[in-house]
C-alpha cells in the first residue's frame, strides 16, 4: 500500500473512531487489513524506515491524508507524533510543526532550541492527556498500539472544536528569534500561546 494511502487510511478510521461525519464506509475490514500489512512489515527488513526515529511512518498523514468533508476543521499543519530515541527506550509525545530556523547569537540559538523541543514534548504529552491517550511505556515495537494512539491524535487535531488552540500553535512555531523562547521559557502553554500572539503583532 503506498504511503498516502495508508495516511488517507488511518485519517478516515480516525474520523470514525471520532464519528466526524464521513460518509459510511466499511472501514472496520479496512482499519484491519491496515494493521496486518503494518504487521508484515515488521517482519521485513525495511520496518524500521517505517516507524523508527524522525521518519516515523504515521508522520506522513500530515501531508498525505485526505481533506475533511464540509464544515469539518481544515487541516492543520501541526500533528502530534511518538518521538523515539532507540528502538529500545520509551518513546515522548511531541507536537510536530513547521519550524523556521531560529535566529540570534550562537548560545542564544543553542540555548532557544532546546527550550523549544523540550516544550514541543510538553505540549504534546499535554494534548494526548486531553484526548485520553494512554502512552505509557510505549517503545517502537509496539506496533499495533502506536497505530492506536495516533488514531486518537489525529481524531484530536481535526475536531473542529480545536481549530483555534491548534491556530495559536501554530503562531507561537513560527517565530524564528531565540530570545523570544529565552524570554518566554517558563511559560505554561496558554501563557506562551498569549505571549506568542503579542510578540507577532508587535513586529
Amino acid at each position: 500500500m503506498p504511503r498516502h494511502e495508508l495516511a488517507s487510511l488511518l485519517r478516515r478510521a480516525a474520523l470514525r473512531l471520532r464519528n466526524i461525519g464521513e460518509p459510511p464506509v466499511d472501514l472496520d475490514s479496512e482499519y484491519e487489513a491496515l494493521i496486518d500489512e503494518i504487521r508484515e512489515n515488521r517482519r521485513r527488513s525495511h520496518f524500521s524506515s517505517l516507524i523508527y526515529g524522525k521518519n516515523l511512518y504515521i508522520k506522513s498523514i500530515s501531508n498525505g491524508a485526505a481533506p475533511h468533508s464540509s464544515g469539518d476543521n481544515p487541516m492543520t499543519t501541526i500533528t502530534i507524533q511518538p518521538k523515539f530515541y532507540d528502538e529500545r527506550t520509551a518513546g515522548r509525545l511531541q507536537v510536530v510543526a513547521p519550524m523556521p530556523a531560529l535566529t540570534g547569537s550562537e548560545k542564544q540559538i543553542a540555548w532557544a532550541t532546546d527550550i523549544r523541543s523540550a516544550l514541543q514534548v510538553e505540549f504534546g504529552e499535554q494534548l494526548a492527556k486531553a484526548a485520553g491517550v494512554k502512552w505509557g511505556a510505549v517503545t517502537p515495537r509496539d506496533v499495533d498500539y502506536i497505530a492506536e494512539c495516533q488514531a486518537q491524535l489525529d481524531a484530536l487535531v481535526a475536531d473542529p472544536t480545536h481549530a483555534s488552540g491548534f491556530e495559536k500553535l501554530e503562531a507561537l512555531f513560527s517565530i524564528a528569534e531565540a530570545h523570544f523562547w529565552i524570554e518566554n521559557r517558563d511559560h505554561g502553554m496558554n501563557a506562551l500561546a498569549r505571549a506568542a500572539a503579542a510578540f507577532l503583532a508587535s513586529a
